[in-house]
């Protein structure tokens, strides 16, 4: 009588967000990957995770739950460095490593400050202790309705409809702007070295990096770096800039598929 062969669990991937938004980011990403255990948690300072009285990247990263059984850490841009530092402090806990578009050079300082992403963080902190201070969230989502949503011009309304906007209002209504003191003042990454991580991790690594002109976080030249590390395989998507999985989840899934059996 034959033997049947042994089940085995589906790969687990873990997802980790972007500043100012919270584990719900990623519905698109979890539909997408029926066959995985897709797992989306709230890093420090967003959604439902504590808060702290400051923020720094290791903050973020030893309040991680890696679990026991090596999963695929999945990372949006502060979420990419947030994953790349957990993955060069216990590399034999994590399987592989899947970052969108993480900011691993721009995030820190001075050039981090002359970025459009310093301008962002900037206005948001101004509209957080200004005329938000006391929002419900129904405000919030009056406020989020008309703000550009990354995509080619097109608002938050535009771009995802009144049940995109109520997420995304929710997701500022929860969110501690103190997290953005440690981004504007530099100290939240502080010290952070994208290459030193990549080779401590030696891990094989999928980066995912939008287009310039589209908004992505990452430069060409830096593109260029992280191809030459021997473990990294970057993934250029020419037609979205920072929040790729936001529109081309089947394309960030196939990618995530991409690394298992490597």
């Amino acid at each position: 009588m034959p033997v049947a062969a042994p089940m085995t669990a589906p790969a687990r991937v873990l997802a980790l967000h972007a500043a100012t938004r919270d584990r719900h980011d990623f519905a698109g990403l979890v539909a997408a990957l029926p066959a995985f255990t897709v797992e989306t948690v709230d890093i420090l300072g967003h959604g439902g995770a504590p808060r702290r009285p400051y923020y720094t990247i290791d903050l973020m990263v030893e309040a991680v739950d890696l679990g026991a059984d090596r999963p695929i850490l999945y990372g949006h841009s502060l979420g990419g460095l947030v994953a790349l530092a957990a993955a060069a402090r216990s590399p034999e806990r994590i399987r592989a490593l899947v970052l969108e578009d993480a900011p691993l050079f721009e995030a820190m300082m001075p050039r981090l400050a002359e970025s459009p992403f310093y301008r962002g963080f900037q206005g948001l902190k101004s509209v957080m202790t200004g005329r938000a201070k006391d929002y419900a969230l129904s405000d919030w989502e009056r406020e989020v309705a008309g703000w550009p949503s990354g995509h080619h011009g097109r608002t938050m309304l535009e771009a995802f409809g009144p049940d995109g906007v109520a997420m995304r209002a929710r997701q500022l209504f929860a969110f501690d702007h103190h997290v953005l003191d440690g981004l504007l003042d530099g100290s939240l990454t502080r010290g952070y070295d994208a290459i030193a991580n990549l080779r401590a991790a030696s891990l094989p690594v999928a980066y995912i990096a939008g287009a310039r002109e589209h908004g992505s976080a990452i430069a060409p030249d830096d593109v260029a770096r992280l191809a030459a590390e021997p473990n990294v395989t970057v993934h250029r998507v020419a037609e979205e800039g920072h929040f790729i999985h936001e529109v081309l989840a089947a394309r960030c899934a196939d990618i995530v598929k991409g690394v298992v059996d490597l």
